[in-house]
């Protein structure tokens, strides 16, 4: 296999933050500069000058590595390489930082163990824990800050010359996760993930989590159903067993809930420039870098007075001109597409069940014990299911596109 990463974590800068990788496609697709396949959680790397992460060897601390083990998302990398080689990309996206450092899958910040899995930020124990403010500030610079950039550069290129609702971007996030939580039963060997708790349960977000003038209801799902179906389609045929939103939902500041956030947003900007009167273009011009930035929940920033009255007024905009700014979008066949992919370990990585240095158990795998050959499978029938969606099903969607 091509793209097979270390098995221990590297000591070593950040050249390359959201790096692509892997063996290009023979010939690549039309559609390469639409889809993303990227990893968020299988980087190595961590930057030596944390230096209170370090024994005085210089290695990791125990406790540090154990977290390393137990959060990296094993052979993710592997499953993305062949992924994105089977969809005819250039390559796929890499997160380069070791998740036990910066976990992009998060809103930017600290946490301490009461947050829970979902509803911890960036930075998370032991590393929120041992990092001093300055140093927390420097690995959230270093390791998060330049992927959400790079990110939505890379989305801007899908954009290139057509309006965000028409675009056809598809975000593909591949994921491993455990095969089973302490003692419950096993789970199934894939799951797909696109819509968050919160929407789920209250069929609402929680109040100000995001710019208000994101409407709740494009939070139901931020990729559309028909792809999601179709992997799973094609998973389910070939005898590999695969769960919808289970064992857990996107946690709502997840990298796939921000970026369906950020696309609306700009599709907004897009529109108002497009349709909005000159008066209304110079009042809102100045809100869109806060509206765009997303790396933090917009409840709590320190806004101005003046700010607040532009927002409630492009609250207002966005209601009087509802069917552009919502309705279409919200049912366009070419909407944004952002959806986690997760294939349990032990399918792809030989290993077992271990207690750490830390005293906390966790699936370790063996050093060498990729498993190429399932690797292969799973990303080829993914890989299938996803250019039957951009071959057949987008294109009949947007062909047969009511408004409902």
């Amino acid at each position: 296999m091509a793209d097979v990463l270390p098995y221990e974590p590297v000591l070593a800068s950040l050249d390359a933050p959201y790096e692509l990788r892997g063996e290009p496609a023979r010939t690549l697709e039309p559609w390469d500069r639409h889809v993303i396949v990227d990893v968020v959680h299988d980087g190595v790397r961590v930057p030596p000058e944390l230096t209170p992460l370090l024994d005085e060897a210089g290695a990791l601390r125990p406790d540090v590595r154990a977290a390393f083990i137990r959060e990296r998302d094993w052979g993710a990398a592997a499953v993305a390489e062949r992924l994105a080689f089977h969809l005819g990309l250039r390559g796929y996206q890499h997160v380069q930082a070791a998740r036990v450092v910066s976990d992009y899958n998060r809103f930017r910040g600290w946490s301490v163990p009461e947050s829970g899995h979902l509803g911890r930020r960036a930075l998370f124990p032991p590393a929120s824990e041992l990092l001093s403010s300055e140093q927390g500030e420097h690995a959230l610079a270093r390791c998060f800050d330049p992927v959400s950039a790079a990110i939505h550069a890379r989305c801007e290129e899908a954009f290139r010359g057509v309006g965000v609702r028409d675009a056809r971007l598809t975000r593909v996030t591949v994921h491993t996760y455990d095969d089973r939580v302490g003692s419950g039963q096993r789970r199934p060997k894939a799951s797909l993930i696109f819509t968050p708790f919160e929407y789920h349960e209250f069929a609402r977000l929680p109040a100000n989590i995001y710019p208000p003038v994101f409407p709740d209801r494009l939070a139901e799902f931020t990729a559309d159903r028909a792809l999601a179906y179709r992997i799973a389609l094609m998973l389910e045929k070939n005898y590999l067993p695969v769960a919808i939103n289970s064992p857990y939902f996107l946690p709502l500041g997840g990298a796939e809930m921000r970026l369906q956030v950020w696309c609306f947003l700009r599709h907004l900007q897009d529109l108002v420039r497009a349709q909005g009167g000159d008066a209304e273009i110079q009042q809102f011009e100045p809100l869109w870098p806060q509206l765009l930035d997303v790396r933090t929940p917009w409840v709590g920033r320190n806004l101005g007075s003046d700010v607040e009255a532009r927002v409630q007024a492009l609250e207002a905009w966005v209601e009087a001109n509802r069917f552009e700014a919502v309705q279409r979008y919200r049912y366009s066949a070419y909407r944004p597409n952002a959806i986690e992919v997760e294939v349990r370990k032990d399918v792809i990585w030989a290993g077992g069940w271990e207690v750490l240095a830390d005293g906390r158990e966790a699936f370790v795998p063996e050093p060498g014990g990729l498993r190429e050959d399932s690797v292969e499978r799973i990303a080829s029938i993914m890989a299938s299911g996803i250019r039957e969606y951009l071959v057949k099903d987008q294109p009949q969607k947007r062909a047969g596109a009511r408004v409902q």
